[in-house]
């Protein structure tokens, strides 16, 4: 069986659909790509906010006892709270020996995992 000029023509058409269809989704994986960026760029942002935010809460509970003499004989402990906390800034509280709360869906968590050793101050 030959094929015809319609058949070539036909696989022709064909071929720039594929084609369009494949930019389109080059295009689409592009922008997917710099929203993924975008957000990182913004998390990067608010770990070192954090950071900082971290460093001051440290700094008020070192001059705890200096403000509130009657309780240098109890432990203090430390916990950030947060409306909106991602697992990086959540595991960056934890390592730091803070305890992490946050409230989602109109409920406090206190977020304790196994193994946890608060840091007392």
């Amino acid at each position: 069986m030959a094929t015809t000029a319609d058949d070539l023509w036909a696989l022709l058409r064909e071929l720039i659909e594929a084609q369009k269809e494949t930019a389109r989704e080059t295009q689409e994986t592009k922008r997917m790509f710099q929203e993924t960026d975008r957000k990182m760029r913004q998390t990067d942002r608010q770990i070192k906010e954090l950071g900082k935010q971290i460093g001051q809460l440290k700094d008020i509970l070192h001059q705890f006892r200096e403000f509130f003499p009657e309780h240098r004989d109890k432990r203090l402990f430390g916990i950030l709270a947060a409306v909106d906390l991602t697992a990086a800034m959540r595991e960056r509280v934890l390592r730091e020996g803070f305890y992490a709360a946050w409230i989602h869906d109109q409920v406090f968590d206190l977020d304790v995992p196994d193994g946890f050793q608060p840091r007392v101050y």
